[in-house]
């Protein structure tokens, strides 16, 4: 019996492009983040981009949205209802420095990470518009701090790992 691999059962020469949101939640070295994500693509090629909340960290918040998460994936193979992913994930957020003498300044800490993740994904239903995701993946941040005290900033980067859970809808299909 042959499988037949497609994208999203579909032929992935295709040229329409495909749209769709969806949420995230991950857990990487800046913690527990929640994102809302656009997604748009084409064949095997697919980019998000969105903001996105950490939800788990001793720093005080700047607003609401505290960061942003890009990134881009390519369909590797697919068959049936699954399909596996290589991914290419960028995250930035940003934080209040502590400020113990509440000194006017305009100056935020941030954490920059950069992971590549391979995904599983799975899509729902007869129509596929809704897909359920996996990513698992090691990779790099960069956190930038910012000594209000002392008047120094200082950056620290070693090594991350992640792992997202994601539910997407797909508002248009190739």
């Amino acid at each position: 019996m042959a499988v037949q691999a497609q994208t999203m059962h579909m032929n992935t020469t295709s040229r329409k492009v495909y749209v769709g949101a969806g949420l995230c939640t991950a857990l990487s070295y800046s913690g527990v983040n929640a994102s809302l994500l656009l997604h748009a693509g084409m064949g095997r090629h697919g980019i998000y981009a969105g903001p996105k909340v950490v939800l788990s960290d001793s720093y005080l918040f700047t607003s609401l949205v505290n960061g942003y998460q890009l990134g881009y994936n390519y369909t590797v193979v697919a068959a049936g209802q699954w399909r596996a992913a290589a991914n290419f994930d960028y995250q930035v957020a940003y934080y209040k420095p502590y400020n113990p003498n509440d000194l006017d300044v305009d100056k935020n800490n941030m954490l920059h990470e950069l992971i590549p993740t391979l995904g599983l994904y799975y899509e729902v239903g007869k129509a596929r518009q809704l897909q359920l995701g996996l990513h698992a993946g090691a990779g790099m941040y960069l956190s930038l701090y910012q000594d209000l005290v002392a008047g120094t900033s200082q950056t620290k980067q070693g090594y991350t790992s992640a792992v997202r859970l994601m539910i997407v809808y797909q508002f248009s299909r190739p």
